[in-house]
């Protein structure tokens, strides 16, 4: 097993390995890119495509995702897929690779009516790490 680090996990217990990596990956997807002022290139541009409005395929989203997900130097590499689209939603699902092995990341975004912000989850699927 690869050592991924150690972090506290959303109920205030140490999370290490595989664990540890899916939680940084959802807070960098989940952070607007450049929202933090000690590291304006972190997160990920998708609240940006929802805020504006997805205007094809989705498919600029997708790449934009996998390099925000290959930032992170314990990712190898990153493929994403567009399972649904429209102009203020998106659904993609993320295969990574890691010294570890693979998972999937399930990414679904939505700028609801009405909304000021984006609503953004993020779930983990298929991991053994």
């Amino acid at each position: 097993m690869s050592d991924f680090g150690t972090d506290l996990g959303g109920t205030g217990q140490l999370v290490t390995g595989g664990e540890n990596l899916i939680q940084a990956l959802t807070r960098r997807i989940q952070t607007p890119r450049g929202s933090l002022f000690y590291d304006p290139g972190y997160g990920s541009t998708l609240h940006e495509w929802l805020g504006e409005g997805i205007q094809d395929d989705g498919l600029e989203v997708a790449v934009t995702l996998e390099i925000d997900l290959e930032e992170d130097p314990r990712v190898r590499s990153a493929s994403v897929t567009v399972e649904q689209v429209t102009l203020r939603s998106i659904r993609l699902v993320a295969a990574v690779d890691t010294a570890a092995g693979p998972f999937e990341l399930v990414v679904a975004g939505e700028l609801a009516a009405a909304a000021v912000y984006p609503n953004v989850e993020v779930n983990a699927r298929g991991h053994d790490l």
